[in-house]
């Protein structure tokens, strides 16, 4: 495999990743390329747990309360809501409708 199929193979992979975390690591690696004449060794220097760590740390939203959630406390609220609709605590949108519908009447 020459260098520019090696590219393409590379590009091909990244295409698919949907994880942040993962394209943030490849990034950092392509980037300390660049910046230095070594090797790249920002797996080396910044081991994967502190890009894990800035990550998991970076404001990605915000609850219905206003309350920031980085991207473990988002990953929590998602966890919550699957097993919600598992153990069927979950309210049907007409009856939700309805529901509101008698907060207006009270």
């Amino acid at each position: 495999m020459n260098i520019n199929e090696l590219k393409l193979e590379i590009i091909r992979l990244i295409l698919k990743v949907e994880d942040e975390t993962i394209l943030l690591a490849i990034q950092k690696i392509i980037e300390n390329k660049f910046e230095t004449s070594d090797p790249p060794l920002s797996l080396v220097e910044e081991p994967a747990e502190k890009i894990l760590s800035e990550t998991e740390n970076k404001i990605i939203g915000y609850d219905a309360d206003g309350k920031a959630l980085n991207l473990s406390d988002y990953n929590n609220k998602v966890e919550e809501g699957l097993n919600d609709i598992k153990n069927n605590r979950v309210i049907s949108q007409e009856k939700l409708e309805k529901e509101i519908e008698s907060w207006y009447n009270e």
